[in-house]
């Protein structure tokens, strides 16, 4: 009688190990699940970013060019920007094109003058504005969604 105590006591825990087992392994199929979809999200980041970017880019042009302002307007043309022809107007490329027309129309370098700076200077500032108005009202237009 002892014996058969044994035996029932010994099938007990081999399915209790048995579960155990299977649920374990559930968990780490779980987990493993979990972090493939971190791992191709995290992958995915960059590009959404980069997406992102130029869709922001996009809507300040269109908000340029239908603002109907001439400041923004003659500003982008002062910097060589045409964005009629679909030059994306972003805080990168504005800035970008500030540190090249800066380095050439300079007071202190050759062929450079103090009243062509400052007019670059003005343009610079509200390009940068124009860009930041943009990027302030997607901002608040993705909260209040």
């Amino acid at each position: 009688m002892a014996d058969d105590d044994e035996a029932c006591g010994d099938e007990a825990s081999t399915e209790r190990l048995q579960a155990d087992l299977h649920a374990d392994e559930a968990i780490a199929r779980s987990v493993r699940g979990r972090y493939l979809q971190s791992v191709a999200w995290r992958a995915g980041a960059a590009e959404r970013r980069a997406t992102e970017e130029e869709q922001m880019a996009r809507d300040v042009r269109r908000s340029v060019l239908s603002s109907g302002s001439g400041d923004v307007a003659e500003a982008a043309r002062s910097f060589g920007l045409d964005l009629v022809d679909g030059d994306a107007l972003s805080v990168n490329l504005v800035k970008e094109r500030w540190r090249e027309l800066a380095l050439q129309r300079h007071p202190d370098i050759a062929g450079g003058g103090g009243e062509t700076f400052l007019g670059l200077k003005r343009h610079y500032q509200v390009l940068l504005q124009a860009c930041r108005s943009q990027r302030e009202s997607v901002v608040l237009r993705d909260e209040a969604a």
